[in-house]
Formats: C-alpha cells, structure tokens, sequence
C-alpha cells in the first residue's frame, strides 16, 4: 500500500492542529489559576483593605451551600481600624459536594448579625481562591459598602460593588 504526500500532510496539519487546540485547553482549566493573583498561593485568601474613615466590625468569612447553615469558617479579621488592612490565608480550598458561596457575616450597628454573600464558587474545586474586599464606607446602620473582587478558581471577578438590597440576616 502507498501512502500519498497530501494524505501525510494532511494527517499533520491535524495533528498539529489537535496539538495547538490540547495546549490551549490544558492552559484555559488547569493552567489559569497561576494567571489571575500570582503573587498568592494556592488555598483561599481573603484580602480586606478599609478604606471608610471608621473602625470595622469584627468579619467572619466563610464556605457554605445556600440553605446549609453548616459553613465551612475560613476565619476573622477583627476590627480594622481606617487605611489598615487585613488578612487571612488558608492552604487548602474545601472540597464538597456542591457549588459554594463566599459569606461575610458581621454585627451592625444594632447588634445584630448580618450575613452577606457576594460571591458564587463553581463545584469543580479550584486550588486557589482569592477574594479582595475594599471597604468605602459604613452606614449609620452598620451596613458594609464594599467593592469586591475575587478569583473563584475559574476566571477573575469584579470589581462589583455590594448590592445592600441582598444582605440577610441571621437569627
């Protein structure tokens, strides 16, 4: 059997055409995490900069499923005071068995406990998170006006503004 030149070619160009197409997937899922925050390790950091002109309230962040009242803590940042920053840093990501929120959970000014989730993780168990949270200003109420923005593993996020209108709070 003799194998012509154009069916040769042809199986290279496809070749090298599957190669390119496997580098760029091999890039886009498992290589992206090391493009978006380089200079934070794998896990989750959490990243608070208060730039409102009074102290903060204790934050507590966490991990959780909607509904499921049993949050992963990833940890706190406690009452910064205006221009400092904070943060946390944990080395591994929580595996489960759902898509996960990021929850931020804090005292207003009535004491009581108001709960906030910004951010939507994918299932697929990224091996770095990274949220950063710019506090501008604080209400009279204790409601925290933030810009937030983030990497859930996938792709960059934000920087959005909280929507106040979606903070809950908890019993």
């Amino acid at each position: 059997m003799v194998i012509k030149k154009s069916t040769i070619l042809i199986g290279t160009i496809f070749f090298v055409l599957f190669l390119v197409i496997g580098i760029l997937i091999f890039y886009k899922f498992w290589l992206k995490e090391d493009t978006y925050y380089p200079e934070y390790e794998d896990g989750i950091t959490v990243k608070v900069i208060n730039q409102s002109h009074v102290e903060l309230p204790d934050l507590q962040f966490s991990l959780g499923t909607i509904g499921d009242p049993n949050y992963k803590k990833i940890g706190s940042v406690k009452g910064l005071n205006a221009n400092e920053l904070g943060e946390i840093h944990v080395p591994k990501t929580f595996n489960g068995p759902n898509d996960l929120s990021f929850y931020i959970q804090y005292r207003d000014t009535n004491n009581k406990l108001a709960l906030d989730a910004p951010l939507y993780i994918p299932g697929a168990h990224p091996k770095k998170i990274v949220v950063v949270l710019t506090i501008k200003e604080v209400t009279d109420s204790g409601i925290l006006i933030y810009e937030y923005e983030a990497f859930d593993g996938w792709d960059k996020i934000g920087p959005y503004p909280n929507d106040i209108n979606y903070i809950d709070y908890e019993d």
